[in-house]
């Protein structure tokens, strides 16, 4: 909740979605948003629907790295994507990589160590 002047434009959380998609397993990974829920394509756009669909996701493992030609075969998201066991490497909203293991779902929050520097501008 945050006080707003009425008209002032759209509001969001900054929260994952988390809306459970039509394919009934996976939830929305986008940031709080507005209208129907979806996932980014590779050009950056909106496309309804689950990501992980076995018509669109293929046999592509879950960080969508390699194809896995030896796993069964999915034909509904409720059967899990495989994992190939290789790091994720998602880039993350902080600009990292991900450095988690092959996984479904949103990435964990970056552990990356950074130097910040406090308002007061002290390094110590």
């Amino acid at each position: 909740v945050e006080d707003r002047t009425c008209g002032e434009g759209q509001f969001s959380c900054g929260d994952r979605c988390g809306k459970l998609l039509e394919c009934g397993v996976h939830r929305c990974e986008r940031t709080c948003h507005e209208g129907d829920c979806g996932y980014f394509d590779e050009g950056r756009k909106i496309v309804a629907g689950c990501r992980y669909d076995p018509v669109v996701w293929g046999q592509r493992c879950a960080c969508g790295a390699s194809v896995l030609a030896d796993a069964p075969k999915r034909t509904s998201c409720a059967q899990g994507v495989p994992t190939c066991g290789g790091p994720c490497r998602a880039l993350l909203a902080c600009g990292h990589r991900c450095k988690a293991a092959c996984h479904e779902g949103p990435c964990p929050p970056c552990r990356t160590p950074v130097d910040q520097e406090c308002r007061c501008g002290n390094k110590d």
